[in-house]
């Protein structure tokens, strides 16, 4: 992911290193289709805005001890 530091201490997000959209500090744009395998680790959280569907074929797995919240 690539973040801009600037000098009031402001973050400006661009594309992460899965190419998700990131339009600015204040709003992260999010999929509503999961179409990679993920595994959130046991010492991981992890968020997303819903509604959120798992494509045909396509494993989501929470670890124990992992968090995902879908808010």
């Amino acid at each position: 992911m690539t973040v801009v530091i600037t000098g009031t201490g402001i973050t400006s997000p661009t594309i992460n290193t899965t190419g998700q959209k990131m339009t600015s500090s204040i709003f992260r744009v999010n999929a509503q289709t999961l179409s990679d395998d993920t595994t959130i680790g046991a010492t991981e959280n992890a968020s997303t805005v819903g509604p959120l569907e798992v494509a045909s074929g396509v494993t989501l797995t929470v670890t124990s001890g992992g968090t995902l919240a879908v808010i």
